[in-house]
């Protein structure tokens, strides 16, 4: 069950990213417990302070748009230890993800290099 809410909490967090990363951009950049606890910072991100360092470490500082891979996986994984469905199928599935995901934030960067927002995050 903690799987799943993470992969929900995540996928809402990533999708108010994109709405909001210009507003919050400059206050994440600081260092995360000063952004958290100072009520002068306000969030526009629809989980708060918490959902923008979230989705700015992924998107951002991490692998962008494959960041969403990740809130499939865990969602699916979570899914297949709430019905006790433990098969070797779901650890193949995230050994190929993680490949894929590193590959396709690489291409994505490069090829959609001249655009404001780096689709395939710092990793890319």
């Amino acid at each position: 069950m903690l799987l799943i809410s993470l992969a929900v909490i995540m996928f809402f967090s990533f999708i108010s990213y994109f709405f909001s990363w210009k507003d919050d951009f400059a206050d994440v950049r600081l260092p995360w417990s000063e952004y958290l606890f100072d009520q002068a910072y306000e969030a526009r991100n629809f989980l708060g302070k918490l959902g923008a360092i979230i989705a700015h470490l992924f998107i951002y500082k991490g692998i962008g748009l494959m960041a969403f891979v990740l809130v499939y996986l865990l969602g699916k994984t979570g899914l297949e230890f709430l019905l006790q469905s433990r098969s070797q199928k779901i650890w193949n599935e995230w050994k190929w993800s993680i490949y894929i995901v590193v590959f396709l934030s690489v291409f994505l960067s490069f090829a959609f290099s001249g655009l404001e927002f780096n689709i395939g995050g710092d990793i890319g």
